[in-house]
C-alpha cells in the first residue's frame, strides 16, 4: 500500500502542493516506481558491497598483524629470557616500517610493560598492563586489568611461550584509518553510481513511461469526454496488442454496446415521451397535497394552459367548483387504500371558462424520492357524454314532441308498482286518445298532424304538475303518470288536462279545428296487478269514455271491473263450447308479401266466431277466455283440422300457395296428444309439411321452451316450418333465439308501427332483422299500416311485410273465390 508515502518531487513540472501516492498520475506512479525500484536496488547493492570490503579489508589487516606479532613475539623471546630491554625496544622499533602501526608493547611474564613501541603521543598508544595468570598456549587474546576499549583502531595481543612456558606477551595496536578512507571511497563511489543510476533511470522511465501511461492517458481523456459530452460514438485508440491494447478493444466493446444501447433507450425514451405527451388522455402526477408535479403536452393543451403554467399549482386549479370536494376525496381514498384504483367522473374547467367531462382512474405509485406520488388519467369523454345524453334522452323520450316515451312512461309506472305495497302510497295513472285527430291528419297531411301533437304536447305539459309524467305513448295516444296522488286530485288534475285540450284551437293553413280527447283514470294501489292489467285497466276505461261520446273522462274501479271480468270469461267460454258443437267458427286469411319484389304467395289463417246473429266476433274478444279457461287446444284442433281439409279441397290454390301460416297456443306446445293429432292430420290430409307454417308466439315459446323445442323438432321431421310470433316483445328475446330452431321471426307490432317517428324502435326492427337474417332466419314485420312503413323495412332489409297497410284479413272463401263462409260441422271438441 502507498497510501502514507511521501515523496520529494523530482522535476520541476512535479512542483505541486504534496498529494498522496495515490493520488498521482500514472506517468508519475511509474517514474517513482521505477526510480524507488532503482535507488533501492542500489543502495543494498552499495551498502552490501562496502559492508563486505571493510570485512575482507580488517581480517586481511588481522591476519597480517597475527603474523607480524607472532615474528615480533618470537623474536622478542631472547630479549625477555635475558631481561635484555634495549634488544627488546630494538626491535620493537622496527616497526616503525610499518606506518599503520601505532604502538606496540612487549610484556613479560607477570604482565608488565617490558618494552614499548609508539607512534606520535596519542593515549590509544599507551602500554597497559595484562593479566597473564591462567593463559593457554593458543590463547590470542589476553584480558587487561582495566577496561579501556580502543574504538578507533585494531589491537592484537599474543603471548609469548618457550619450551610451554609462558615468558610474556606482545601487543600491537594498528591504526584502522586506511580502512575506514577505504569505505568512505567505496561510499562515494556508490553514491555517484547511486546518482547517475537514479538520472539514467529517471531518464529513461520518464520516456519509457509513455508507452504505459500514454494510452491509459487516452483512455481516460476519452472516457471523460464521452462522459461530458455523452457521445459514445467516440473510440478510443489502441496502440499495441498487449493487455493495455485488451483493455482499449473492451472499452471500445463496452462503448459500443452502450451506444446500441443508448440510442435503444434513447429511441424507447422517445416513444415513451411521445406516448406520454401525445397520450390522448390527460395524465397526471400529483403529490399528497394535490400539487401538480408533472402533466403530459396533451393534456396540458386540453384545459388551455401549457405544461409550466400547471407544474406546481394545485390539481383543484382545473376542477369545477362543484366538483372540487369529490376530486379532494378520491385523492385521500388513493392514499388511504394505495393499492386500489380509483375510478370517478367529474367536470374539469378549460382556461376559457368551458366545462370538461371527464373520466378519472387514479391510484398510488412511488416517486423518484421514494415519496407516495398519485397517478390520474383523466379521458375528456365530453363528446360521450353529450352523445350519452343525447341517445338516453332520444331513448326515453318522443323524437316529435320530446315528451317522455311509451318505453319510459312504462319503466316509471313498473318502479311505482314495485314500490308501492311497501310505502302505502297511492297514486295514479291517465290514458289519453284524442279525438278528431284523424280529422287533421286527413284534412291538411301528416305534417299537419306532427304540428297538431308537439304543439297539443306543449299545452299538456303546462298543465300537468312539476312531478307528473306526461308521455306520448303512440300515435295520438297520450299517457299521464301521477305519483303520490290520490285518486280525487288525480281527477283535478286530468280535468284540467280536459279543459286546456277544449279550450285548445289548431290553426293550419287558413283551417281551424277543434280537438277533444278521451280519457281513462286508473289508480295506482297495493291491489294494482302488474303493469299489463294497469295499461289494460286504462285503455278499456278510455274506451268506456270514447263508448259514452267522447271528450271526457272515465275513472275506473276495480273491483267492479274484476267481477265483470270474471262473469264475462265464464261466458264466453260457455259460448265458445257452444260455438264449437254448433259449428259456428272460420277461417280468415291475411295476406304476407314479400318485399323484395317476389311472387311469392304467404297467408297466415286466423280464428273467427260467428254469434248466433251471424254477426263476426274478432279473436281477442273470446281467446283470452279460451287461454285461461283451457280450451284453446280445442281451438287450435278446430283451426287445423279444418284448414287441412280446405287445402286439400282446393290443390291449385295449395300448389299456387307458398305456404300456410297457423297460430298454436302455449298449451297446445305442451300437450302431447296435440302433437299426435298433428301428425295424423298431415298424413290424413296429405297436405305437404312444406306447405305449413306454424307460428308460435315468443312468450309461450320461452314460458314452455323445452316442451317448444321438442315439439318444433319433431313436426320440422315432417317438412313443417316455424315462425316465433310478436318477437321482441320479451325481456330476453335474443338470450333464447339461439335455443328455438325457427325458420321466421314475426318482429312485434308495437316497434314497426312507430318506427317512423321512434328512433328506438327503428332500431329495434333493424337488429330483430339484422340478428335474424344472421341466424339464418327470415323476418316479417307485424301492424304494416302504410306505405312509409313498408318502404322503410324494405330499406332495413325485412323479408316480409303483414298489416292493415298491405292486406286486411277477409274470409278464406273470399280468397278461395267460393261464395260461402268455410265452417265445420257441428262437433265436440274437448
Amino acid at each position: 500500500m502507498y497510501t502514507d508515502i511521501k515523496l520529494l518531487p523530482l522535476r520541476a513540472d512535479f512542483a505541486m502542493p504534496m498529494l498522496s501516492f495515490r493520488d498521482y498520475s500514472i506517468s508519475r506512479k511509474l517514474i517513482l516506481i521505477s526510480m524507488i525500484s532503482t535507488a533501492s536496488a542500489l543502495v543494498l547493492a552499495g551498502a552490501a558491497l562496502i559492508i563486505y570490503d571493510a570485512i575482507t579489508t580488517k581480517k586481511s589487516i588481522l591476519d597480517e598483524l597475527s603474523v607480524l606479532t607472532t615474528v615480533i613475539g618470537d623474536s622478542s623471546s631472547a630479549t625477555l629470557m635475558f631481561h635484555d630491554e634495549a634488544s627488546a625496544n630494538d626491535n620493537l622499533a622496527a616497526l616503525k616500517a610499518q606506518k599503520a602501526i601505532v604502538s606496540a608493547c612487549l610484556y613479560s611474564h607477570d604482565g608488565s610493560v617490558f618494552a614499548t613501541y609508539s607512534r606520535g603521543s596519542s593515549d590509544d598508544g599507551e602500554c597497559r598492563p595484562l593479566i597473564l595468570e591462567n593463559v593457554n598456549r593458543n590463547e590470542a587474546d589476553i584480558q587487561f586489568d582495566d577496561s579501556k576499549i580502543y574504538r578507533s583502531d585494531l589491537f592484537l595481543s599474543k603471548p609469548i611461550f618457550i619450551d610451554g612456558e609462558l615468558i610474556g606477551a606482545i601487543s600491537i595496536l594498528f591504526d584502522s584509518s586506511q580502512i575506514r578512507q577505504r569505505i568512505y571511497k567505496y561510499i562515494a563511489i556508490v553514491v555517484i553510481i547511486f546518482l547517475i543510476t537514479v538520472g539514467v533511470a529517471f531518464f529513461l522511465s520518464s520516456r519509457l513511461q509513455r508507452v504505459i501511461s500514454v494510452p491509459i492517458k487516452h483512455l481516460g481523456k476519452t472516457a471523460k469526454y464521452i462522459t461530458e459530452n455523452n457521445d459514445y460514438s467516440i473510440r478510443a485508440v489502441k496502440h499495441g496488442d498487449d493487455e493495455l491494447g485488451l483493455l482499449v478493444d473492451a472499452f471500445n466493446n463496452m462503448l459500443e454496446t452502450i451506444e446500441e444501447q443508448s440510442v435503444a433507450v434513447l429511441a424507447t425514451k422517445e416513444r415513451y415521451r411521445i406516448m406520454y405527451d401525445d397520450n390522448p388522455a390527460i395524465l397526471f402526477t400529483v403529490d399528497t397535497d394535490g400539487k401538480i408535479l408533472s402533466i403530459n403536452q396533451f393534456g396540458a393543451e386540453q384545459t388551455g394552459y401549457s405544461v409550466d403554467e400547471l407544474i406546481g399549482q394545485s390539481i383543484l386549479k382545473l376542477i369545477c367548483e362543484d366538483d372540487k370536494d369529490t376530486v379532494s376525496a378520491n385523492i385521500e381514498y388513493c392514499l388511504s387504500k394505495p393499492d386500489d384504483v380509483r375510478v370517478w367522473k367529474i367536470r374539469m374547467a378549460h382556461k376559457d371558462g368551458t366545462e370538461l367531462r371527464v373520466k378519472n382512474k387514479a391510484r398510488v405509485i412511488t416517486g423518484n424520492d421514494g415519496d407516495p406520488t398519485i397517478l390520474i388519467m383523466s379521458e375528456n369523454i365530453t363528446e360521450e357524454q353529450i352523445l350519452s345524453e343525447q341517445l338516453n334522452f332520444h331513448a326515453s323520450h318522443d323524437a316529435l314532441t320530446g315528451l317522455v316515451n311509451r318505453r319510459e312512461f312504462e319503466r316509471r309506472a313498473e318502479r311505482l308498482l314495485s314500490t308501492v305495497s311497501r310505502d302505502d302510497s297511492e297514486h295514479a295513472l291517465c290514458f289519453m286518445d284524442l279525438d278528431q285527430f284523424k280529422v287533421v291528419n286527413d284534412t291538411c297531411g301528416h305534417t299537419a298532424g306532427d304540428e297538431l301533437l308537439r304543439q297539443l304536447s306543449a299545452v299538456l305539459k303546462r298543465s300537468v304538475r312539476r312531478r307528473d309524467t306526461l308521455a306520448r305513448l303512440g300515435g295520438d295516444e297520450f299517457g299521464v303518470l301521477m305519483e303520490h296522488c290520490s285518486l280525487d286530485d288525480a281527477h283535478r288534475v286530468v280535468t284540467t288536462l280536459l279543459t286546456a285540450v277544449q279550450d285548445y284551437r289548431f290553426s293550419w293553413e287558413g283551417h281551424s279545428f277543434n280537438v277533444g280527447v278521451s280519457m281513462g283514470l286508473v289508480p295506482i294501489t297495493e291491489t294494482t296487478g302488474n303493469l299489463t292489467e294497469l295499461l289494460k285497466q286504462a285503455d278499456a276505461a278510455c274506451y268506456v269514455a270514447k263508448d259514452k261520446g267522447r271528450n271526457r273522462i272515465h275513472v275506473h274501479h276495480a273491483e267492479a271491473s274484476e267481477v265483470a271480468q270474471r262473469h264475462g270469461q265464464m261466458q264466453w267460454v260457455t259460448r265458445i263450447n257452444k260455438a264449437l258443437n254448433d259449428g259456428r267458427f272460420c277461417l280468415y286469411a291475411q295476406t304476407i308479401v314479400p318485399l323484395d319484389g317476389s311472387t311469392d304467395n304467404h297467408y297466415e289463417v286466423l280464428i273467427r266466431m260467428i254469434d248466433e246473429t251471424g254477426e263476426i266476433i274478432p279473436p281477442g274478444a273470446f281467446l283470452p277466455a279460451a287461454e285461461r279457461y283451457n280450451v284453446i287446444v280445442n281451438l287450435d284442433c278446430w283451426v287445423i283440422e279444418r284448414a287441412f281439409k280446405v287445402l286439400a279441397e282446393h290443390p291449385r290454390f295449395l300448389n299456387d300457395t307458398t305456404f300456410i301460416s297457423i297460430n298454436l297456443s302455449g298449451q297446445s306446445l305442451v300437450d302431447q296428444s296435440f302433437l299426435d293429432f298433428v301428425i295424423a292430420q298431415l298424413e290424413e290430409s296429405g297436405v305437404g309439411g312444406e306447405k305449413i307454417c306454424f307460428e308460435i308466439t315468443e312468450t309461450a315459446a320461452i314460458s314452455n321452451l323445452s316442451s317448444a323445442i321438442n315439439f318444433i323438432a319433431a313436426i320440422k321431421e315432417l317438412g313443417c316450418q316455424f315462425a316465433l310470433d310478436d318477437f321482441g316483445s320479451g325481456l330476453s328475446s335474443f338470450a333464447y333465439l339461439k335455443n328455438l330452431p325457427v325458420d321466421y321471426l314475426k318482429i312485434d307490432g308495437m316497434f314497426v308501427k312507430d318506427m317512423v317517428d321512434d328512433p328506438i324502435d327503428h332500431a329495434m326492427v333493424k337488429s330483430i332483422n339484422e340478428i335474424g337474417h344472421v341466424m339464418g332466419m327470415k323476418t316479417i314485420a307485424e301492424f304494416v299500416e302504410n306505405d312509409e312503413i313498408k318502404g322503410m323495412l324494405r330499406e332495413i332489409g325485412v323479408d316480409y311485410a303483414q298489416g292493415h297497410g298491405i292486406g286486411v284479413p277477409i274470409p278464406f272463401d273470399e280468397l278461395l273465390g267460393e261464395t260461402r263462409f268455410i265452417v265445420g260441422t257441428k262437433q265436440s271438441y274437448g
